[in-house]
């Protein structure tokens, strides 16, 4: 035959410049008319020829078909961009995997774009409206100018006789970047035609873009993070609210926590805010708490399932399974993440299926550090808890979450009720919003849920100094109290609650301190001696009929107890009451003894605590550099590196020192670093950090000679300190008053006077366990 023998001829010779596709479709041509007519392959040295003009770079620009120029720059992906770039020299299969509405089309025309000089063409094939494995062969055949392709109906039951080899031969005539967009619904099609394609020519690469992994031999992976929330993601929103409506006021802040509440997600972002062409920046912030009705109305381009937040997620929701549907659904209960033993607990099954399928979907995100733990994105929360509610499964959700809270919470309890543990008590800080979610629904017929999970987060609370948390969930841990316990288990769980409340109730004075008493009398008899002995041991204490004193005989019958956490207990509680009764040389004496019996036992949390104490007497007695030096030692400790001890007295206190030995740059690291801490607790807890910090800078400021920094640091500490609750209030404003005192700022001086007065008396008449001795001494010479 002439016309293959021309073919031949024209693809052996070297071509001209400008003439390499040219080459490449002459090959092609000839070996699908060698194929069609006579059943043959192209002569060895014609297949040569072609193998050199592969390897040979283009002479000219590549040729794009179906990639598009994106309308601005693309925000927040330049890490993305290179990676993917990267990826693309080394592997042959590169998937962008990620949850609808993360920006992966967008991407992917840019990595096209990027990668294109090392390809003679990019290839971008939208399977969008594909429905079968024929659809996707037919989109990609066609897109790749195939013979016969465009003969193909999308939808067809048939396609031309061997269009695969037709497109390979096609794919074959120049070095080509094939991107496969929106694999997901058609995952299985696209992932053959992904691996015949590959298999088949050398030289071709494939950018594939999908929420589910195609899972074909090589793919390299790479997942879509959100943009962060306090750059990128604020920035987005920003120039969409912009370009929606000019003249838009948008507070940082606001913005900031829109954008974080939107998951990061690009479209999510974009959605809202177009929003902002009718409703302004406050109100939109107030109704996103229901996201899927008023993110809506996307771009009229779009694709369908991008013009509403809901139509996102519904695309991928519907390509599960039904028994993942009900999964999904039920783990959108946890509220902060989970681990995998919690979602077993939660599902009533092994979960390993389950979880790496709703992974691949890119419905969990998985992570492996410090521990492995998943998390739905709060978009794909707030469906899923939406699915619940259709299908009836809320009761199921909410007793699958006390099922794992309460597996959570005794499998820590060996770590945490003989003397608490650091690792134990780190999973339960990162477990707390799960447990506080389990606390806040009404304890009604679940009393022994709510008992068992406060007993764990009570003692992370006490511990971090959170006492106002406690307070928050006690009306309902009331109610579950009156409940008497049924195994051991339950009963010391029980005493380890009713010790909290009670404590709490006495110091607050609440009006059924007597009742919750009488209940932790009653439980104490019902737990068999030595079931947990330092908790035997607190309630003892609570119960004693007068505030406990330093000489107390329980106390010491407590210190001579043979269980060494017990004693150290017992020790460390007679230091801090000699402490609060101005007995200081003993205090520290018995602070020094309880710090090395808790050594000596490896108790770390009693070590922080009674090393603390003994910085805070060290500090007091002027002992600089020894405070100095012990509170250094104390900060290696487990519990202080981990953050999981309440440490601004500590940092106080340490700068204080650090200053008076004119260490002032470290000084100023400690005054600074308490001004920055984040808000735990309600938000008077915030106000008695940021009064302490500020007074600390004005010291500084004052002992650096800066007037001007030392008056507006003192005035912002006595305003922090009109907000801050009563003892940090009385601190601060009783090192206010004689600074002021002492440069003659007597209308200063007077107003701090005029609200330290009323504070001390209300301390000192409060009275009993309540009042802190030294705070009141501090006020009463002040205002003296």
């Amino acid at each position: 035959d002439a016309a293959p023998r021309r073919g031949g001829r024209g693809a052996e010779r070297q071509p001209e410049r400008g003439q390499h596709d040219e080459a490449l479709a002459a090959y092609a041509a000839h070996a699908a008319a060698l194929a069609d007519q006579l059943g043959a392959d192209p002569d060895p040295a014609v297949v040569a020829a072609h193998a050199d003009l592969l390897r040979a770079e283009p002479s000219r620009a590549p040729r794009l078909v179906g990639v598009r120029t994106a309308p601005d720059a693309l925000l927040g992906r330049d890490d993305d961009l290179a990676a993917l770039d990267a990826a693309l020299r080394t592997a042959r299969l590169v998937t962008v995997i990620g949850p609808g509405g993360m920006g992966k089309t967008r991407i992917a025309h840019e990595v096209a774009r990027l990668a294109a000089p090392r390809f003679a063409r990019v290839l971008f094939v939208e399977l969008a409206g594909t429905r079968t494995a024929e659809d996707v062969l037919a989109a990609v055949a066609e897109t790749a100018g195939a013979r016969g392709a465009r003969t193909t109906r999308i939808g067809a039951e048939t396609v031309a006789p061997d269009l695969l080899g037709r497109a390979v031969d096609a794919l074959a005539a120049a070095r080509t970047l094939l991107v496969l967009d929106n694999c997901e619904h058609v995952v299985d099609a696209a992932a053959a035609l992904a691996d015949d394609v590959l298999g088949a020519v050398p030289d071709l690469a494939v950018l594939a873009t999908s929420r589910i992994p195609l899972l074909v031999p090589g793919e390299h992976l790479h997942p879509l993070p959100p943009l962060p929330t306090d750059t990128d993601a604020a920035d987005l929103f920003a120039r969409r609210a912009r370009a929606a409506r000019p003249d838009v006021r948008l507070d940082p802040d606001a913005v900031r926590r829109i954008v974080t509440h939107l998951d990061g997600l690009p479209l999510a972002i974009e959605l809202a805010a177009a929003r902002l062409r009718s409703m302004s920046l406050t109100e939109l912030e107030a109704r996103l708490a229901d996201r899927f009705a008023v993110l809506v109305g996307g771009s009229r381009t779009a694709p369908e399932r991008h013009r509403t937040l809901f139509a996102v997620i519904d695309w991928s929701w519907r390509l599960l399974p039904a028994d993942d549907q009900r999964a999904a659904a039920l783990l959108g209960a946890f509220p902060d993440g989970f681990t995998a033993e919690a979602a077993g607990a939660l599902l009533g099954e092994d979960p390993e299926r389950l979880l790496a399928s709703l992974v691949d979907q890119s419905l969990l995100v998985f992570r492996d550090e410090p521990r492995s733990r998943y998390r739905m994105l709060e978009t794909v929360r707030e469906f899923a808890l939406a699915a619940a509610e259709q299908a009836g499964l809320q009761a199921a959700a909410r007793s699958g979450l006390d099922a794992a809270a309460v597996a959570f919470v005794r499998g820590l309890e060996p770590h945490v009720a003989a003397g608490p543990d650091a690792t134990a008590l780190e999973e339960l800080a990162v477990e707390e919003e799960t447990l506080r979610a389990v606390l806040r629904v009404p304890p009604a017929g679940r009393e022994a849920v709510v008992v068992a999970v406060f007993a764990a987060l009570a003692t992370h609370w006490i511990l971090r100094g959170e006492a106002e948390s406690v307070e928050d969930v006690l009306p309902r841990v009331r109610q579950a109290v009156a409940r008497r316990g049924g195994s051991t288990a339950e009963r010391v769980e029980l005493l380890r609650a009713l010790v909290v409340v009670t404590t709490v109730s006495v110091l607050a004075g609440l009006p059924d301190a007597l009742r919750v008493r009488g209940l932790l009398r009653r439980t104490l008899r019902d737990v068999p001696r030595g079931a947990s002995p330092l908790w035997e041991a607190g309630a003892r204490l609570v119960l004693e009929p007068e505030p406990p004193q330093p000489d107390a005989p329980l106390l010491t019958d407590l210190a001579a107890s043979p269980d060494p956490v017990v004693r150290t207990f017992a020790v460390l509680t007679r230091s801090q009451l000699l402490e609060n009764a101005g007995r200081a040389e003993e205090a520290l004496v018995e602070a020094d003894r309880a710090e090395r019996l808790a050594e000596r036992h490896g108790l770390d949390w009693f070590r922080t605590v009674a090393g603390a104490s003994a910085v805070q007497l060290r500090s007091q007695r002027g002992e600089r550099a020894e405070a100095i030096a012990l509170g250094e030692a104390l900060e290696a400790t487990p519990f202080a590196r981990r953050g999981l001890t309440d440490t601004r007295q500590q940092d106080w206190l340490m700068g204080v020192n650090l200053l008076a030995v004119g260490r002032t740059a470290e000084a100023r690291r400690r005054f600074e670093r308490i001004a920055a801490l984040p808000v735990v607790g309600r938000a008077s807890e915030s106000t008695d950090v940021r009064a302490i910090a500020m007074a600390g800078l004005a010291v500084l400021a004052a002992h650096e000679g800066d007037e001007s920094a030392r008056r507006e640091r003192w005035a912002e500490a006595v305003a922090e300190g009109r907000r801050a609750s009563a003892p940090w209030a009385a601190i601060v404003a009783a090192a206010a008053l004689p600074d002021a005192v002492a440069r003659d700022e007597r209308g200063t001086a007077l107003t701090v006077y005029r609200r330290l007065r009323p504070r001390t008396i209300a301390l000192i008449r409060l009275g009993g366990p309540r009042a802190d001795s030294p705070v009141v001494a501090a006020g009463g010479v002040r205002v003296a």
